[in-house]
Order: structure tokens, then sequence, then C-alpha cells
């Protein structure tokens, strides 16, 4: 849009300069060979001073860019690894179904820089993809223990959708491990996997 503008505003100024010329021409010859020289000597200065603005305004455009996919990147490196110690290390607890004991990990977490990170922009589309497929993970992972929560307080025999829930929140939690060590390696992180 800035360069529309910018061609706009230098095509009125040539259509303008050119019809003076044409009134110089036509009124005082003896001018013309002086206000040639102004004139391209003033082109030759706003082109100059044009491009330079322009070469300053897309470096400070891509530094800025730059700042903003470093912060993105060092937010979701911690994110990432917060997430993977969590699932790794977090303290499970034992549920019981029937005569059956369960050990499965209850938590609730939020992938929010994931989620900013890879509607940014900033990011090449296989990386914000990644990212993308961790956030559904977590939040099909909350939802799964969201279900499970008010199921193990209730005096159901239903053990079939339980076991159901545990089976899924183990996979879930598997995938979403498996899936930040993918982007971390996509993003050129040291891997959380250690």
């Amino acid at each position: 849009m800035v360069y529309i503008v910018v061609g706009a505003i230098l095509l009125s100024c040539v259509v303008a300069i050119a019809l003076y010329s044409v009134v110089v021409y036509r009124k005082n010859r003896e001018q013309m060979w002086p206000w040639l020289n102004t004139i391209v000597a003033t082109l030759l200065s706003v082109l100059f001073a044009i491009m330079l603005a322009l070469g300053t305004y897309t470096y400070q455009e891509d530094q800025d860019t730059d700042k903003r996919r470093d912060r993105h990147e060092e937010m979701v490196a911690t994110e990432l690894g917060y997430l993977h110690d969590h699932l790794i290390n977090g303290e499970s607890m034992n549920v019981t179904v029937g005569d059956e004991v369960i050990e499965v990990l209850v938590t609730f977490i939020q992938p929010i820089c994931l989620e900013e990170a890879s509607k940014s922009g900033l990011f090449s589309p296989s990386i914000s993809t990644n990212m993308l497929i961790v956030a559904r993970e977590v939040h099909l992972y909350n939802w799964l223990v969201r279900n499970l929560v008010p199921i193990m307080t209730s005096d159901s025999s239903d053990t079939t959708h339980i076991h159901w829930i545990l089976d899924n929140i183990r996979k879930a939690r598997e995938s979403i491990i498996q899936d930040i060590e993918l982007t971390e390696l996509s993003m050129g992180f040291e891997s959380s996997a250690k």
C-alpha cells in the first residue's frame, strides 16, 4: 500500500513538472536549461530520499519482526519445557476402578504461548502447525480430565466409560509429549527429553 501511494505521488509530481516545463519553454526559452538542471537535481534528491526512507522503513520492520519472533521463541521454548516437565514428572494419582487401581496424571495445563505464537504469522507454516497440534492436544487432554473428575466423584458403576477416559488421558499425555519433542526439534530448541 505504501508503494502505491508513493508511486501515485511521484506520478503526479512528474506530470506537474512536465506541464510547468512546457509553460517555461513557451514563456522564456533562455531559462529552460537552468530550469531543467534544477528539476533533475531536485528529482534525484527526492528519489534518493524516498529510497532511503523506504530502505530505513523496511530495515526497521525487519528488526521489529526479528525481535517479536525472538520473544515468541523464548516464550514457546519456556512453555514447551514446562509442559514436557510437568507431563513427565507431574505427581500422578491412583484411580480405583472396580478392583483395579490405575495411576493417572490429573492436571490442567494451558498452551497460551503456543497459541499466540502460532497465530502471529512469524513462523513457517510447518512450525505453526506443530504448535497448533500441541495446543489442540492439550485442550483435548484438559477436556478428558474435566470429564473424569465428575465420574470419579459419582457413585457410577460404569467402569467402561472410566476406563475409556483414563486410556484416552494416557494416550493424549503421550501424544503431547511426543509432539512437544517434535516441535522443539523443528524450532531448533534443545530437546526437553533428556
